[in-house]
């Protein structure tokens, strides 16, 4: 049931994927809404943070919250750390988080960071920006366009044309498929669909 809620500004709202809830973040405090609308945790941060996404990490991580000075750190459904990952700050544009480790993007890359240290690394191009991460393929939108890159194969494809001012095309991708929008249209592809990607 939708409530209405005074937050003060910055106010960080993460993606998320199996069934855990939703993640925000205001200031410094993060919590994660569970699937009934109740906190399922609130951890409150020494540092502000700035983005924020749910899901089945490595070590028992749900939450991924990127800090203001460049630190990410990994959240158990308690709300304790399970790990901090340490970038300079501005370095990251987009986090995720996946069973196979923690999802950056960086100015024209992506890496998996597992419990072990950087599994994988992908190019990106400069202007990307990535939307999702799952079954091994980033999401990301470039002049408009949404397009899927294959981590392990490096297939890169055109998964929906540019949107219009008017219409933009967001999207998200999880283990059951491709959800978009445009303008105010929703849709939904299968995973078997989205697999042929």
């Amino acid at each position: 049931m939708p409530q209405d809620v005074e937050l003060p500004s910055p106010f960080a709202i993460g993606d998320s994927t199996s069934g855990l809830g939703i993640p925000y973040a205001v200031g410094n405090e993060v919590v994660l809404l569970g699937t009934n609308g109740a906190a399922v945790f609130r951890h409150v941060d020494p540092a502000r943070i700035v983005a924020v996404t749910a899901g089945r990490g490595p070590g028992g991580a749900v939450v991924a919250a990127l800090r203001a000075t460049g630190e990410v750190v990994l959240l158990r459904a308690d709300g304790t750390t399970a790990g901090t990952v340490s970038y300079p700050a501005n370095a990251v544009r987009a986090i995720a988080l996946a069973p196979s480790g923690l999802i950056v993007q960086h100015p024209g890359s992506v890496e998996i960071r597992g419990p072990s240290g950087v599994s994988a690394t992908a190019a990106l191009p400069a202007a990307a920006v990535m939307m999702d991460f799952a079954e091994g393929r980033v999401l990301y939108t470039l002049k408009g366009a949404v397009r899927s890159l294959a981590i392990r194969t490096g297939k890169d494809t055109l998964v929906l044309k540019a949107g219009t001012g008017s219409a933009p095309v967001t999207a998200t991708l999880d283990t059951r498929g491709l959800g978009w929008a445009r303008g105010r249209s929703v849709s939904f592809a299968c995973a078997a669909c989205v697999g042929r990607l």
